[in-house]
């Protein structure tokens, strides 16, 4: 569905979905503006199968005398990705910074969700709802 329809059908809801459908926008533009990769595959239409998840990881060397280790939480944080194939998990390594396809859509999402909350905006004003 385009960010238009969904404008469309927003002048159809009742003023509780209206509200309902203006929180679900604030939280997920705050979960992106925080850099949060948790909801990074709602906006998408695909399968969560289809593109890798990405975190953030700590690992630790082993070695006893590593202050890294022995005082904190080892090293890192390093960049990973999972993804399904065949049937089994598969983690790969991918460094220190964060990988170009999740800021790719990191940004998408939050574009979506920021096009979105002005248009909920443009229905509040022209119905004249107070939702504070």
């Amino acid at each position: 569905m385009d960010v238009n329809s969904i404008i469309e059908a927003l002048d159809t809801l009742t003023v509780a979905d209206l509200r309902r459908v203006k929180a679900e926008v604030d939280r997920i533009a705050e979960l992106h503006a925080w850099g949060q990769t948790a909801a990074s595959g709602l906006l998408d239409n695909t399968k969560p199968e289809s593109h890798p998840t990405y975190r953030q990881e700590y690992t630790r060397c082993g070695k006893p005398t590593c202050k890294k280790c022995s005082a904190g939480a080892g090293h890192g944080p390093y960049w990973y990705s999972y993804q399904h194939s065949d049937g089994r998990m598969h983690k790969e390594y991918l460094g220190k910074n964060k990988p170009a396809e999740l800021q790719q859509r990191e940004l998408a999402a939050l574009r979506s969700a920021t096009q979105l909350n002005a248009a909920f905006g443009k229905v509040v004003d022209m119905i004249g709802l107070e939702l504070e």
